[in-house]
This record gives structure tokens, C-alpha cells and sequence, in this order.
């Protein structure tokens, strides 16, 4: 019983951590980000952690079209090495 519960933990787990994203452009407080067959819909927040797993800024999504969106940062700099997480 325990194996698969922790099975399913696992699953739960890295299916979060699955959503892929990259920055294409930074330009002031706003950044073009392509979406790598991800959804996101405008005035959805979104995370960027730098490579120690630290949160280092949060944006607002304020564009989004096809594989592509555009997000203003509200918290935070962003260097441009950052992972994106929604």
C-alpha cells in the first residue's frame, strides 16, 4: 500500500514540475517567453527561479499568443539564465 502511494506522490510530484518554458527577450520589465506547447491566459502569475532553485522574480502575463507570451515583471530582476514556472 505504501509503494504506491508514494508511487503516486512521485507522479504528482514531477508532473508539476513539467511545464517548460524559456526567455527569448528581456526588455525593461517586460519578457517574451516562448511557451515550448504550454497555455497560459492573461493576468495568470508566473515564477522564474534562478539556478539554485530560488524565486527570483514574478511576473503578470499580459500577452499570450500561440507558442508565444509576453509578461511584466512585477517582483524582482531577472538575468535572463532563470527558469520559468507556473
Amino acid at each position: 500500500m505504501s509503494k504506491i502511494f508514494y508511487f503516486f506522490i512521485g507522479i504528482f510530484f514531477f508532473a508539476q514540475l513539467s511545464f517548460a518554458a524559456s526567455i527569448i527577450q528581456i526588455k525593461g520589465d517586460k519578457v517574451l517567453i516562448s511557451l515550448d506547447g504550454e497555455q497560459l491566459t492573461v493576468g495568470q502569475k508566473i515564477g522564474f527561479k534562478n539556478a539554485e532553485g530560488k524565486t527570483v522574480c514574478i511576473a503578470e502575463v499580459t500577452q499570450a499568443k500561440g507558442s508565444k507570451a509576453i509578461v511584466t515583471i512585477q517582483k524582482g530582476k531577472l538575468a535572463g539564465n532563470e527558469t520559468v514556472y507556473f
